[in-house]
């Protein structure tokens, strides 16, 4: 993350020292270099984790298998089989899933968030600071309550998610009977009524997705509109050079 914050000023000095004709090859190699260790860092660390998720994983599933087989009689015969290993099966996943964004994305974004805001305060004027400092809390905040209206959204969705795979596994498992009785387009209507279901409740969870990344669109253009249009007046009246510029624009892309 540090890298990723000092490749933007090294792009910034390229540009200057372009805009007054100088070389700037070094300038340019130190750029490549930089940038190259920053996304090989990026990608070692799925390398190093790649382990411990799966040992997660596994252990979550282990886990969770152990406590259903624990269950009494009673549990089994009452509940649906198929409902409780997609319960299961996603569970563990979604295990590893969540301690993966939260050592590698959520942390992290946080701590480059900390360092943008802060090369923000000490190289550009105070209230660009402010003003980026702003848009980020406005970002985080939008995607916060818009997140918290499309959870229930997700929820439903997984309830027919789970609802569908239920109904193929228990018809699967007990096809003798199924047969028996010539169930055969019973179950059928059964299992496509639960896909339809399903599919009611994938669109909405999508739209919302969409609503979601309309509105993270919409704060992230207004502080570009902002920052780039206070920042194009300083370049017009000689404070800042094109490279400011650019910096700035980077660091708010980078941000987002």
């Amino acid at each position: 993350k540090f890298l990723a914050v000092v490749h933007p000023i090294i792009l910034k000095y390229i540009i200057d020292a372009m805009s007054l004709g100088e070389e700037a090859y070094y300038l340019i190699i130190m750029y490549i270099v930089v940038r190259f260790a920053a996304e090989v860092c990026q990608l070692s660390r799925e390398i190093s984790f790649a382990s411990v998720s799966a040992s997660a994983e596994i252990y979550m599933a282990s886990k969770v298998y152990n406590h259903v087989q624990n269950q009494s009689l009673n549990f089994h015969l009452s509940k649906e089989t198929g409902k409780i290993i997609r319960i299961c099966s996603k569970g563990s996943q979604s295990f590893a899933s969540i301690l993966r964004y939260s050592v590698f994305l959520i942390g992290p974004l946080f701590l480059e968030i900390t360092l943008v805001v802060i090369s923000c305060a000490f190289v550009f004027p105070f209230y660009f600071f402010l003003l980026v400092l702003l848009c980020v809390v406005s970002y985080i905040l939008d995607t916060y309550f818009v997140t918290e209206w499309r959870a229930k959204y997700f929820r439903r969705l997984t309830i027919k998610d789970n609802a569908y795979v239920q109904k193929a596994t228990d018809s699967l498992l007990n096809f003798e009977t199924v047969k028996y009785f010539n169930a055969e387009e019973h179950e059928a209507q059964r299992y496509m009524g639960a896909l339809q279901e399903y599919k009611i409740e994938n669109v909405s969870t999508t739209n919302s997705m969409v609503v979601l990344n309309i509105s993270q669109s919409f704060f992230l253009f207004l502080g570009l509109l902002l920052n780039l249009s206070l920042a194009a007046y300083m370049v017009d009246t000689g404070v800042f050079k094109v490279g400011d510029f650019v910096l700035l624009n980077t660091y708010i892309l980078q941000v987002y």
